[in-house]
C-alpha cells in the first residue's frame, strides 16, 4: 500500500458516519478540528461539537461560532418541537432519547431506581411523546399523578399482573436486571414507588420551568461546552446535547448537511449505546454525519460491534503493539498497516473509508 496523504472529503461518501480510535495525545482532537474546517470551508453544512470549548476556541473565533455552556444555558430536556410533523419512527426514537434523560435526571433525586420505576418512566414518557406536540416536565409530572390516582381509585391487581408479565421484556429492552422477586409488585410497594417517582419528577420541574430550546440563529459552528459540567454529570449533559441536536434536525427550519462530533464518547457509548446506535442508523437515512471519538478502542469494539454495521469511516491512531494485534482481526490489518499504527508519531493513522484504506502521515 502506497503511503499517501488523505484529504478528508467525507461529504462525498454515502456512509460518512464513523469513529476516531486511539489513546490520549494520538491526534484525534486535531482530526476533529480539521474535519470542522473542511466542512465549513467546503460545504454549506452546520457542525455541532460536544466537547470542552478550549480545544476549539481558535476555530470558534475564526468561524464566529456559538458556544452553549451546558451547565448554564436554559435547556429544556423534554422540549419537542413540532412533534406532530415528525414521522412515528422519529418520535419513538426521540422518546427513547428522552427516556434516557428522564432516567438520569430522576436518578439524581432517587438513590436507586427500581426496575418497576424504570418501566413506569418509559411507559409514561413514550405515551406523552407520541400524544403531545410540545412536552414539558409539568405534563410529565401530571401524567404520573393521574396514574397514581387511577391506581388508588380502581382495582390494580390485574394491572399489576399485566405489568409483571411485561417486566422481563422491558428489562431486556432497557438493558436492566429483570425482576427477581414478587414483593415489588405488591400493591403498597407499587403505590409507594409510584409516589416517590412522582415527587422526583415534580421536583425536577424546576429545572425546565419556562425554558425553551436555545436559539442558535444562523451559526454554522455550535459548541456544546462541557467545561463547567461536573465530571459525574458529563453523560447526562452529553445526552442532552444529542437530544437537542436531534430536535433541531426536525424543527421548523430543518438543518441540512449537519455534522455531530462527539469528543471523548467512551462512557456515553458504553451506557447509552442503544440510543447512539439508533442515531447512527438515522444518520444514514436522514443524510447527516456523526463522528465519535473513542479512546478505549478494544472495549468499544468488543462490546459495541453493532456499530460496525452502520459506520463507513474509521481513523485508527497509534496503539501499543499488543492492542494492534487484537485490532488485526477486527479490521483485517496487513503487516504494513500494523507497523504503521504501532508507530508513536502523533497524528499518524490508518483511514478506512468504505473499503478504501489509506496510510496517513502526521501533519
Amino acid at each position: 500500500m502506497a503511503v499517501q496523504i488523505f484529504q478528508q472529503r467525507r461529504d462525498m461518501i454515502s456512509l460518512g458516519s464513523g469513529f476516531y480510535f486511539g489513546p490520549k495525545s494520538s491526534g484525534k482532537t486535531s482530526a476533529l478540528q480539521r474535519e470542522i474546517e473542511h466542512v465549513l470551508e467546503n460545504t454549506e453544512g452546520t457542525v455541532f461539537v460536544i466537547s470542552r470549548s478550549e480545544d476549539f476556541q481558535e476555530l470558534t473565533e475564526k468561524y464566529e461560532g456559538i458556544v452553549i455552556d451546558l451547565a448554564k444555558e436554559p435547556f429544556n430536556p423534554l422540549f419537542i418541537q413540532d412533534a406532530g410533523d415528525m414521522s412515528e419512527q422519529d418520535v419513538v426514537f426521540l422518546s427513547k432519547i428522552k427516556f434516557g434523560l428522564a432516567k438520569l435526571l430522576i436518578g439524581s433525586k432517587l438513590p436507586k431506581l427500581t426496575s418497576l420505576q424504570k418501566y413506569l418512566i418509559e411507559q409514561v414518557m413514550l405515551k406523552l411523546c407520541i400524544d403531545c406536540g410540545d412536552l414539558n416536565w409539568s405534563q410529565y409530572a401530571n401524567a404520573f399523578q393521574e396514574m397514581i390516582e387511577t391506581y388508588q381509585n380502581k382495582k390494580i391487581d390485574k394491572k399489576l399482573a399485566a405489568i409483571k408479565t411485561d417486566l422481563h421484556d422491558i428489562a431486556l429492552e432497557l438493558n436492566i436486571t429483570p425482576i427477581q422477586s414478587d414483593s415489588i409488585l405488591l400493591k403498597d410497594t407499587f403505590l409507594k414507588e409510584l409516589e416517590e417517582l412522582s415527587k422526583a419528577v415534580s421536583e425536577l420541574g424546576k429545572l425546565a420551568a419556562g425554558k425553551d430550546q436555545f436559539n442558535i440563529g444562523s451559526y454554522r459552528l455550535v459548541i456544546y461546552d462541557l467545561t463547567n459540567v461536573a465530571k459525574e454529570e458529563t453523560d447526562l449533559y452529553r445526552l442532552m446535547a444529542v437530544e437537542d441536536f436531534w430536535t433541531r434536525l426536525n424543527g421548523n427550519a430543518p438543518i441540512t448537511g449537519a455534522r455531530l462530533l462527539i469528543d471523548d464518547g467512551d462512557s456515553l457509548f458504553l451506557h447509552y449505546d442503544k440510543y447512539l446506535l439508533m442515531m447512527y442508523k438515522m444518520a444514514k437515512v436522514h443524510g447527516f454525519v456523526i463522528t465519535s471519538v473513542i479512546e478505549d478502542t478494544l472495549t468499544f469494539l468488543s462490546k459495541k460491534s453493532n456499530f460496525r454495521k452502520v459506520s463507513g469511516y474509521y481513523e485508527l491512531y497509534s496503539h501499543s503493539a499488543g492492542k494492534v494485534a487484537v485490532l488485526k482481526q477486527q479490521f483485517n490489518l496487513s503487516a504494513e498497516e500494523m507497523d504503521w499504527i504501532t508507530n508513536k508519531t502523533a497524528g499518524q493513522k490508518l483511514v478506512i473509508c468504505e473499503g478504501n484504506r489509506f496510510l496517513v502521515k502526521a501533519r
